[in-house]
């Protein structure tokens, strides 16, 4: 992963791009949360749904998980 955070009055960001086991595909995200104060919480639960993305996209899947898309 490649990103930036950014962090404004009870506003706070996280864009970047998440890139594949081979660093060649990538998505591109951006996650803009507003009429916050608990920045550091935020920005953690921003980091796990960026790994969520991640593992959802690339995480090696099991034949049977494959067999029943």
């Amino acid at each position: 992963m490649h990103a930036k955070t950014g962090t404004l009055n009870k506003v706070t960001a996280l864009s970047g791009y998440v890139f594949g086991p081979e660093q060649e595909t990538g998505v591109a995200f951006s996650i803009l949360v507003s009429g916050i104060s608990a920045h550091s919480e935020i920005r953690q639960r921003m980091d796990a749904l960026v790994l969520e993305i991640s593992d959802t996209l690339w995480a090696p899947r099991s034949s049977a998980a494959l067999a029943s898309r």
